[in-house]
Parts: C-alpha cells; sequence; structure tokens
C-alpha cells in the first residue's frame, strides 16, 4: 500500500507541476486565446482529477462513499473522466493548436529569411558606396594631380572670392604678393584694403597683369 501511495503521489505531484507551467505561461502569454491551449490545460486537469480518484483507492475507509451495491463509482471517475476524458481533450487541444504554432513558426521562419536579406542588402549597398568613394577619390586626386602639373595658370575660386584650389604656376605667381595666399583667402574686390586690385587681377587673370 505504502508503495502504491507514493507512486500516486509522485503521479500527481510531476502532473500538477505541469499542469501549473502550462497555466503561467499562458496567462502571461496569451495562450489560453486560443481554444487549443485551453482544451490541452483542461486535459491536464482532469487527468490531474483521475490522479485524485486513483490516490483515494489507497484508503479503505473511503469506499463506502463511493459504492453503488457493489459498483465503486472511482471506476467511472477516474478512468472514463479523468484519463480517457483528459486524454481526449489534451488530444483535440493539440490538434486544435499545433497548426497555430506552426504558423507561427513559419510566420517567424520568413521574417527571419526577410530580415537576413535586407541586412545582405545593406552590406551589398555600404560596398558598392565604399566602391564608388574610393573610385571618386581617386578619380579626384587625379585630377588634381594632372591640374598641379599644367604649365597654364589654374586657380578654382568661390562666389565669395575665396581660393579653392590653385596649381603650381598660380602658386609661383602669386609668391610675392603682400599678404600670405592662403585656401580660402577672400581678397577685396574693389581693392580698397589688403593687397590691392592689382593682386587681385594677378589672382584671377594672370595673363592681363603681365
Amino acid at each position: 500500500m505504502a508503495t502504491g501511495l507514493i507512486g500516486d503521489f509522485a503521479r500527481i505531484l510531476m502532473i500538477g507541476s505541469v499542469l501549473y507551467f502550462l497555466w503561467n505561461f499562458g496567462r502571461q502569454r496569451g495562450a489560453f486565446q486560443h481554444r487549443g491551449w485551453n482544451c490541452i490545460v483542461l486535459g491536464l486537469g482532469l487527468i490531474l482529477v483521475g490522479g485524485f480518484w486513483d490516490l483515494s483507492r489507497n484508503f479503505s475507509e473511503l469506499e463506502r462513499f463511493f459504492e453503488i451495491g457493489s459498483f465503486d463509482i472511482r471506476f467511472i471517475l477516474e478512468n472514463f473522466l479523468g484519463y480517457l476524458g483528459g486524454l481526449f481533450s489534451v488530444g483535440l487541444g493539440l490538434y486544435l493548436f499545433l497548426p497555430q504554432v506552426d504558423l507561427t513558426f513559419r510566420d517567424n521562419q520568413e521574417r527571419k529569411k526577410s530580415e537576413e536579406e535586407l541586412r545582405s542588402d545593406v552590406d551589398r549597398l555600404g560596398s558598392k558606396v565604399a566602391e564608388q568613394s574610393s573610385r571618386l577619390a581617386e578619380a579626384n586626386a587625379r585630377l588634381a594631380n594632372a591640374v598641379e602639373g599644367l604649365n597654364d595658370v589654374f586657380s578654382l575660386w568661390d562666389e565669395n572670392d575665396r581660393l579653392v584650389f590653385g596649381n603650381r604656376v598660380f602658386r609661383e605667381l602669386n609668391k610675392d604678393c603682400h599678404c600670405p595666399l592662403k585656401l580660402g583667402h577672400c581678397t577685396d574686390r574693389e581693392g580698397g584694403t589688403g593687397d590691392g586690385s592689382e593682386t587681385i587681377l594677378r589672382r584671377r587673370h594672370p595673363e592681363a597683369a603681365a
């Protein structure tokens, strides 16, 4: 009797632990919105009740409460209402719930695949941008070297008359200016201040000043 009592109690404890876990999980994740999940929890609850009816068989003093003539009503409560009813409810719950799990799994897989494709596209675009930037830098360097090697004067000015770029010939021509010739230096268009209109002419039109 003691061995049977311990076995029945251990079975009830394990089923109860699983039922408690599923109950909390479903409450936290909103799984009770699915009928399948409700059937699974209900089925485990019925199996747990069947385990209690089975446990009661270890106490002979309780038999008089469940006997109708020579028939023990616990046979129906334990096997049909408890175990068979619980297994049927769990099976029905799995039948209803597993397609939802599969759909969620497929959605997650598709979303993961889309994220990987997007990440790949971003990496590929970044590589192309880096490649184009490198090519642009090389082209600018070749252009600057070509302009620097010209035997003619070349200078580039912005809309505010600030020097942007001047090649070697331009710098040689203006090396004796009264004020330093620097990138970003702003000349005096009217010649009232700074190094005067003559220097401006030599900067912008050195062939005329000569």
